[in-house]
């Protein structure tokens, strides 16, 4: 199966983030961030403020998605760990 061009980004990041063969101890984030600039039709990109929790959001549905994922249960990496929820919580000070 062909994955998304952001799923992609966001595997390669944590491949070189997690990857014990690096030679610097800093990864750079730039294809991910412009994967998800165009994957969010400049929703989410560099200067704009978003709400955190919606950017997640966002984020695990499209990674949902740009793996092969469907309504199914289960039928993604995503769906698996995250069992179709993300729990918000808003402290107020």
């Amino acid at each position: 199966a062909e994955f998304s061009h952001l799923a992609k980004c966001f595997s390669l990041l944590l491949r070189n983030m997690w990857s014990s063969h690096r030679f610097k101890s800093n990864v750079d984030p730039h294809m991910l961030v412009q994967a998800v600039s165009v994957a969010s039709n400049k929703r989410y990109h560099v200067g704009k403020q978003a709400e955190a929790g919606e950017f997640l959001s966002w984020l695990l549905h499209q990674l949902h998605v740009g793996v092969g994922g469907t309504r199914k249960s289960g039928s993604s990496i995503v769906h698996e760990t995250f069992m179709g929820r993300v729990e918000v919580t808003t402290l107020i000070k």
